[in-house]
């Protein structure tokens, strides 16, 4: 809906204020099963490099050759229900696992190879 918002020429509105980290799904499971096969007991997070969603929607969007001309930042209304940073800090998953942190244009870049 939104690519095609962006394809019609509609403005389409992102907070740039709004973290989070997202992770390449195929990524995820490589990390997901070497913990479960280690000795390693405790919470580890799992995630991507930290980002706005606006610029994970716009760098997305690049990678997949679309024109960002029509997507806008924005910014959270002030009583907005929603955290505004839920990112994660990835460093313990990259050294249990070895499972790198990626970028979403890193990300893009992968799922596209497979």
């Amino acid at each position: 809906l939104r690519r095609k918002g962006l394809a019609t020429h509609r403005l389409v509105r992102f907070a740039d204020d709004l973290f989070k980290s997202p992770v390449e799904v195929a990524l995820a499971a490589e990390a997901v099963v070497k913990l479960a096969r280690s000795h390693y007991r405790g919470t580890v997070h799992l995630g991507g490099a930290r980002t706005s969603v606006y610029r994970f929607h716009r760098d997305a969007v690049t990678v997949l050759g679309v024109p960002t001309d029509r997507l806008m930042a924005d910014q959270l209304p002030a009583d907005a229900p929603t955290p505004r940073d839920t990112s994660r800090h990835a460093a313990l998953m990259t050294r249990l696992t070895g499972v790198p942190v990626q970028s979403v244009r890193e990300a893009f870049r992968v799922g596209e190879l497979r």
